[in-house]
């Protein structure tokens, strides 16, 4: 799948220093102009995850019924479990850790592939999703590593600390860039991103604090605008239509910045 015909190269005039409506103008210019091809990336992985979700409750059902045990059972009568629980308890682990990983990776291929597929368009005007996946795949052990060690640091500051926490998110933002762009290692590509967003994190801070609220106002009207029975095709469109505004915009901020000098 190739970008959208006719959109032509994009912008490269960068300022050094970041504004909140600048990010926001870049993103959703870029978005706009090849919403098509990148809403249909995001959808399919929406609706990979909905199938493996599904999949998820149709593999505990089956766990159970070889116990003669049924979900609405372990529930009003969670003694019954009792001699089983451990063994029970480590299959629906290792069920839940698999598919958890799978789904994972999946995302982590998607989103990085977001990231080559807008930098390689900012850079030649045009750029293929078959590329894109093709030039990620090789980086997904180090994606997948970096976005552990994030996760743990991150989630430590911000349930100790919030402050540093939330510094340290605003320090590691462009971390996958790092390595999907440069191919830097896991180690390494956290200091470099801690260097490349460094006298820019307060605008980083409040880009993704506006996103953030956008995205709750969306979920808001999505829950009153539309009929329960419509909620989860509603919510897997929303999914699919919010999910590239991170790795396009942060994208954006590691090619306005990365060529800076730090």
């Amino acid at each position: 799948m190739s970008s959208s015909s006719g959109a032509g190269p994009v912008s490269s005039n960068f300022p050094r220093k970041l504004s909140v409506s600048w990010i926001v103008e870049e993103t959703v210019s870029f978005y706009r102009d090849r919403f098509t091809s990148v809403f249909s990336i995001f959808l399919m992985f929406s609706l990979a995850t909905w199938s493996v979700q599904s999949y998820t409750g149709v593999a505990v059902k089956g766990l159970l019924g070889q116990f003669n045990l049924s979900i609405a059972e372990v529930a009003e009568h969670p003694e019954r479990v009792g001699p089983l629980a451990i063994q029970i308890g480590l299959r629906l682990l290792a069920i839940v850790v698999v598919l958890t990983i799978l789904l994972w990776v999946l995302y982590l291929l998607v989103y990085g592939s977001t990231i080559r597929y807008t930098y390689d368009t900012y850079a030649m005007g045009e750029a293929s999703w078959y590329e894109s996946f093709s030039k990620v795949l090789p980086f997904l052990p180090k994606l997948f590593a970096a976005s552990i060690i994030v996760g743990v640091v991150v989630g430590l500051g911000l349930v100790l600390f919030i402050v540093p926490g939330v510094i340290l998110l605003l320090m590691f933002v462009v971390v996958p860039q790092v390595i999907v762009l440069e191919g830097a290692g896991v180690v390494e590509s956290l200091g470099r991103s801690s260097r490349i967003t460094s006298g820019n994190k307060t605008t980083i801070f409040l880009f993704i604090l506006f996103w953030m609220i956008l995205v709750m106002l969306i979920d808001f009207a999505v829950a009153s605008l539309v009929s329960v029975r419509w909620i989860p095709a509603a919510s897997l469109v929303e999914s699919a239509a919010v999910g590239p505004i991170i790795p396009i915009s942060t994208t954006i901020i590691y090619r306005a910045l990365a060529t800076q000098p730090e």
